[in-house]
């Protein structure tokens, strides 16, 4: 460890008494011991001991002091020789080569072995970049790190060196305040361990996806067949089928794919481990399915009293503003949603990174992999927290009644339709126009009420994969005159579980015709 050296002005006496060249201790005249520090721990002082005609010095280090007596003394240093020395010699504070050595300077490249402390700020090319100039972007040591025991992912802060925040290892970030009128950057030092765990059946928003049937051959290795196929390399998938597979391979089980173009692959039963062989016959229909691969962002969050991490599945949370988090369990299955251990309300928050992982095949919500790709936030890594992030806007068809199988265009109650090309496996956040013009005087609390349904084409009451009713929101009035139009921008928050190849209908519908005339537009919808 670095000693800190003390200074004395005029520290200047003789020597009391002499001493050999082994003394570890001396004395200076009566009373002018006090013109001398007095080291603690990791202090020092250096000395100079000198003839008073300058024939022979050494420099010396007082380490503890107790009156005129310097009681521990470490003798010989900066290459000098310890000797004996009479009563009368000199004994002064003295800056060595040693002491200057040790200052900084510009143009020389500097190890700086303990913490600076820059309390006005350190400029750089005259910006300030430390101290009270700490920025709204500033993250400091910080890391993250993960785990997953009993199919439950566990999610923990870290500092760099992979230890957990503490005393000594804070981690440092810069917030927004959560008063929203202020502008300035809150920075908070965070000094214990944080972690939030994902349990057994919370989805996330994660699907198991069928990716399509496939063939194989029976051969040594065994190849796949299923034509743009989208895996990677490594990637687990789960077989199916209608039939017999062949000898070698087995449904409910765990393959790792190893890729060989964009249409075949081999299959391994671990993760890099040997190609698969077949033999025997087969029969029937088969079919690959694939848990998701996609990334769960993480984030630091702080309502101004507590500071936690959370999770999501996507990256769509503005710092600009204030969000809520929603306390993790096993029904966590949105992926738009800010998860932490406990519920907060209006948090700032921060996105320090992401990790790219692989959700289980046996259950929806079973996490067994570990992530295969982890990345700090910086600016290599996309940041979509702006509304045009991952925006895709799409032109609404006109409002139409939904009545059975056949639209018809009547005021009174309507809905608005829009397709979704074959959709990822993302759920949709849809930005929705509501425009209703009122056909009669309202009381105060007079509803419409408005459901999102997904459906498997324009005008039909079919359901998409299973899934009809998505979210249903109430749309309340004040007191208002007939005839009076009501204009509210919302945004419906959605699931759906995509069928390969197959566009989505999504249709915004209203249940209280009798309230006016109700418009509406789906306006885009984030993937």
């Amino acid at each position: 460890m670095a000693l800190e050296i003390l200074f004395s002005n005029n520290a200047v006496s003789t020597l009391l008494a002499g001493i050999t060249n082994a003394a570890t201790a001396l004395s200076v005249q009566a009373g002018k011991g006090a013109l001398f520090a007095a080291p603690g721990a990791n202090q020092i002082q250096k000395i100079t001991l000198f003839k008073t005609d300058l024939s022979a010095v050494e420099v010396i280090h007082l380490v503890t002091r107790s009156g005129d007596t310097f009681s521990v003394v470490v003798r010989g240093q900066e290459g000098t020789t310890a000797v004996a020395w009479n009563a009368g010699d000199g004994v002064m504070d003295s800056a060595t080569a040693a002491v200057f050595t040790g200052l900084s300077q510009l143009d020389r490249t500097e190890t700086f072995t303990a913490k600076k402390t820059f309390s006005a700020g350190a400029a750089i090319n005259g910006i300030t970049e430390f101290g009270n100039g700490i920025g709204p972007g500033y993250l400091n040591n910080i890391g993250f790190a993960s785990s997953v025991a009993a199919n439950a992912l566990t999610n923990a802060l870290k500092g760099q060196d992979g230890a957990d925040p503490s005393a000594t290892n804070p981690v440092e970030v810069a917030f927004r305040s959560t008063t929203l009128a202020t502008a300035l950057p809150v920075v908070r030092k965070l000094t214990a361990a944080m972690s939030v765990v994902a349990p057994q059946g919370a989805t996330l928003g994660f699907v198991i996806n069928t990716i399509g049937t496939f063939t194989v051959t029976i051969a040594s290795p065994a190849v796949v067949t299923l034509t743009n196929h989208g895996l990677v390399d490594g990637q687990m998938v789960r077989l199916a089928t209608t039939g017999a597979l062949p000898t070698g391979l087995a449904v409910l089980t765990d393959y790792f794919v190893k890729y060989l173009s964009t249409s075949t692959f081999n299959l391994a039963a671990t993760l890099g481990g040997a190609n698969i062989n077949t033999s025997g016959s087969q029969s029937g229909v088969h079919t690959l399915t694939s848990g998701e691969v996609s990334y769960v962002y993480k984030y630091l969050v702080d309502d101004g009293a507590t500071r936690a991490l959370a999770i999501c599945k996507q990256a769509v949370f503005d710092e600009a503003l204030l969000h809520n988090t929603v306390a993790i369990g096993t029904g966590s299955d949105s992926n738009n949603v800010l998860y932490a251990t406990a519920a907060l309300s209006n948090c700032a928050v921060r996105l320090i990174g992401r990790e790219l992982i692989q959700t289980g095949m046996a259950a929806v919500g079973d996490w067994p992999n570990a992530p295969t790709r982890r990345e700090v936030w910086g600016p290599a890594m996309d940041k979509n927290t702006s509304v045009a992030a991952g925006f895709t806007r799409v032109t609404p068809n006109l409002c139409y009644l939904n009545t059975g199988s056949t639209p018809s265009l009547i005021t009174g109650i309507r809905d608005t339709y829009v397709e979704i090309p074959s959709p990822s496996p993302n759920s949709k956040a849809l930005i929705v126009w509501i425009s209703a013009r009122v056909g009669s005087a309202n009381a105060i609390g007079a509803r419409n009420t408005f459901a999102i349904i997904a459906t498997n084409s324009a005008g039909t009451t079919v359901p998409y994969s299973g899934g009809y009713y998505m979210d249903v929101r109430a749309y309340e009035h004040s007191a208002v005159a007939a005839g009076t139009l009501l204009n509210r921008q919302d945004v419906f928050n959605t699931y759906i579980t995509p069928v390969p190849g197959a566009s989505l209908w999504i249709s915004l519908q209203d249940d209280s015709g009798n309230q006016g005339t109700l418009y509406a537009a789906v306006v885009g919808y984030y993937d």
